[in-house]
């Protein structure tokens, strides 16, 4: 099963809650968002990134803040509740990768197929004919940054930081759930 239809299904299960599993699922994307851009300051503390990698690198960052702000408007807006302290349960996906990471382009290649696996889910959500607009609008609002950050972060990773990351990454989609332990599919 491709990684599109893996989420396609997620998704028409999150609306067959009486969109319970959607609220929940924004409530998570908010803290997703904001525990993305810590990631992103924990890379630019651990390792020495170029001047003009460490500018466009930041910027991607504070994309990721300013997605769990706008997470948070709909959210409230919606008129749901939500903790305002900003938790995460275990990251399957992440334990799978980030100790891997040893230098900066290893970090790009590792965030970069983070950001892969969100822009399809971002994407899958999009298409759905039954996601209310609002949330749709946000979506809208948040792809192109995506597809900006994984353009970006795959020029500043590079071939070979990108090699060197996507057996990694391949682990972390099987541990979430995305593929099997034998499907050689990742599209």
């Amino acid at each position: 099963m491709s990684v599109r239809e893996f989420t396609k299904r997620w998704w028409e299960a999150q609306l067959s809650h009486d969109q319970g599993g959607m609220v929940k699922w924004l409530v998570r994307l908010r803290a997703t968002e904001h525990f993305a851009a810590l990631r992103f300051q924990n890379a630019l503390d651990r390792w020495a990134f170029p001047d003009a990698e460490k500018t466009l690198f930041s910027g991607i960052m504070g994309d990721e803040y300013r997605h769990s702000r706008m997470v948070t408007t709909l959210l409230r807006a919606r008129d749901i509740p939500f903790p305002e302290e900003l938790v995460i349960g275990r990251e399957r996906y992440w334990e799978q990768i980030w100790h891997h990471v040893t230098d900066y382009r290893l970090a790009c290649a590792s965030l970069m197929f983070g950001e892969t696996l969100a822009i399809t889910r971002f994407e899958v959500i999009a298409e759905h004919p039954d996601t209310p607009e609002d949330v749709r609008a946000l979506i809208a609002l948040i792809i192109p940054d995506e597809r900006r950050h994984i353009s970006t972060l795959s020029a500043i990773a590079g071939k070979d930081g990108r090699d060197a990351m996507r057996g990694h990454h391949r682990e972390g989609m099987k541990a979430i759930g995305v593929i099997a332990d034998d499907d050689g599919n990742d599209d």
